[in-house]
């Protein structure tokens, strides 16, 4: 399916893995790039409402298919559409990675991180595991810090015991689909990746366990936040991420780093929610600060 981008291509994320890579290239003088990190059983696509709007203010959009995501069977053997992580660092990696490429590619031309929910997990890990590259900031919405539901003792104990049997075991928790945005097209628009199997519907009980490992990095090391200037967007009625704990734990960043803005009435995807274009607005002004 398209989904607007100018141009695709294959991202060698490892001597095995290739993800597929979607780019909205400004037609403006470009001032910058923004690399974009989708959440858990989305897909890069899924950036196509942002990356349109920032074509317009001269800034272009790169994002890729994290892996177990959106177009990862077609590249890779035995591949799977569900949220699989084979360890928590392995993402920040692949992004990192992509940062490393696009920077060769794009010498002089400034970038940022723009991520969303497990991608803002993962560019706040980024933030605090590579601190020497020349990112000008990064920008998180509705952060996976910690679930809104928490997991029964019960069910923890059954997948630690399945995760040593079987890591890839794949459940299928209840939908929120009809809760990520007050959006209805964008809704039909899920539903429909959903049926095509682009978009995930399930996630694997070793993801369970290692997502634990990275929410628990984030909140022990975010005191040590000390380089990119963040700017976070919290959604208050968040089904997802727990708005609260993504809250307390991103003031713990210096006032000089930190620009909060918290919307008390969006569901999960601040980015495809109604009040989105003030959103994109305040970002836009925010980047121009850095540039």
């Amino acid at each position: 399916m398209n989904y607007s981008e100018t141009r695709t291509e294959l991202f060698q994320a490892d001597k095995d893995i290739k993800l597929l890579s979607r780019q909205w290239i400004t037609e403006k003088k470009q001032k910058a790039i923004f690399i974009a990190i989708h959440g858990g059983m989305a897909h890069c696509g899924d950036w196509v409402t942002p990356a349109i709007y920032f074509k317009e203010h001269g800034i272009s959009t790169y994002a890729f298919d994290i892996r177990w995501h959106g177009t990862y069977p077609e590249y890779n053997k035995n591949g799977k559409v569900f949220f699989h992580i084979d360890g928590y660092k392995q993402n920040v990696e692949d992004i990192y990675n992509f940062y490393l490429k696009i920077r060769n590619d794009n010498p002089d031309t400034p970038v940022f991180l723009i991520s969303h929910s497990y991608g803002a997990a993962n560019a706040l890990m980024l933030g605090l595991m590579y601190r020497e590259t020349d990112i000008k900031g990064i920008i998180v919405s509705s952060p996976w810090i910690k679930n809104k539901v928490p997991i029964p003792s019960i069910l923890r104990i059954a997948a630690n015991l399945i995760v040593l049997i079987n890591p890839k075991f794949a459940i299928k928790p209840a939908s929120l689909t009809e809760h990520l945005t007050h959006d209805k097209e964008i809704i039909k628009r899920h539903y429909a990746d959903e049926n095509s199997g682009i978009r995930g519907t399930s996630a694997t009980v070793k993801t369970g366990k290692e997502m634990i490992k990275l929410q628990k990095f984030i909140m022990n090391k975010i005191v040590e936040w000390n380089k990119y200037p963040l700017f976070a967007v919290i959604a208050g009625k968040d089904y997802l991420a727990d708005p609260d704990v993504s809250t307390d734990t991103l003031k713990k960043i210096p006032d000089k780093l930190l620009t909060l803005k918290y919307y008390e009435n969006n569901f999960h995807e601040n980015f495809n929610e109604l009040n989105r274009d003030e959103i994109f607005d305040e970002i836009v002004r925010w980047t121009n600060q850095y540039l």
